[in-house]
């Protein structure tokens, strides 16, 4: 069943870009008033009350992991097969209330520790700068200016961050929060469960051959002949009684019981 796309609602204000952008010499400049494009890629939870059903429903309708009507053409004996993963992008410029996923590049500078579980960072793309105010990630270990990599904590972007520079001035930032994506997988897993259980109707139900208990006897009595004429008459025995014992009031057992009277004693 092939869902379409669902889009995020965006709601918030799309953010002037406060980062550094490199100008052709080399020197840093402000990047002052430019509204940088908004990416499609980026998934937004808008203003979802249950954000982890939001977020396992998004990503479901992103990968549309089973094409129902395909599965109608393959070889009606195969079970659908469910080879999507939980897959979430990272974070991107401008960021917008209700985004979520990692950090762009997983990496960031850690500009100063705010507390025990907040602190002011760097975020970069290849072209642009951008300081965020995180919250809920454990800073304990952190030190001011140390830059770090490999970050694969995601996160939620909430309402701007309003705080007093050294100067005592106002300053306005992106603000994201430490966001668990633990519970909206496993959704995201039932989900797929559910899809493909939707997905096998179309498919007709394996018919398996079973060899009738007449015909098989019927090999087993050529098999108690064959012992016969090699003279291997105990293993025949069993053979005859096997058959009369398995398909009694047949044709087959009465020819058993015949060459069972017959053999030699």
């Amino acid at each position: 069943m092939t869902k379409q796309l669902a889009s995020g609602i965006f709601v918030g204000l799309v953010f002037i870009a406060i980062g550094v952008a490199r100008a052709d010499d080399g020197r840093p400049k402000k990047n002052h008033g430019r509204i940088l494009e908004v990416s499609t890629s980026t998934i937004n939870l808008g203003e979802a009350v249950d954000k982890d059903q939001r977020l396992a429903q998004v990503v479901f309708n992103r990968t549309s992991p089973i094409d129902v009507k395909a599965e109608r053409h393959r070889a009606k004996k195969s079970p659908p097969i469910v080879t999507a993963t939980f897959s979430i992008p990272d974070l991107t410029f401008p960021l917008h209330e209700g985004d979520v996923g990692r950090l762009p590049r997983r990496r960031f500078e850690m500009l100063q520790v705010a507390g025990k579980a907040s602190a002011r960072i760097r975020v970069s793309n290849r072209d642009l700068e951008e300081d965020w105010f995180v919250e809920g990630l454990d800073c304990s270990h952190f030190v001011d200016g140390h830059v770090y990599t490999e970050c694969d904590f995601y996160f939620l972007a909430v309402a701007p961050k309003h705080y007093q520079t050294v100067t005592g001035a106002t300053r306005t930032v992106p603000h994201i929060q430490q966001f668990d994506v633990s519970k909206a997988e496993l959704l995201f897993r039932k989900m797929l469960l559910d899809e493909a259980e939707t997905a096998r109707q179309f498919l007709k139900p394996i018919v398996v051959a079973k060899t009738a208990p007449e015909t098989r006897a019927k090999a087993a009595l050529t098999n108690a002949r064959n012992l016969i004429k090699a003279k291997l008459y105990i293993p025949a025995e069993a053979r005859l009684r096997q058959i009369i014992k398995d398909v009694p009031g047949t044709p087959t057992a009465e020819a058993a019981q015949k060459e069972l009277e017959a053999l030699p004693h």
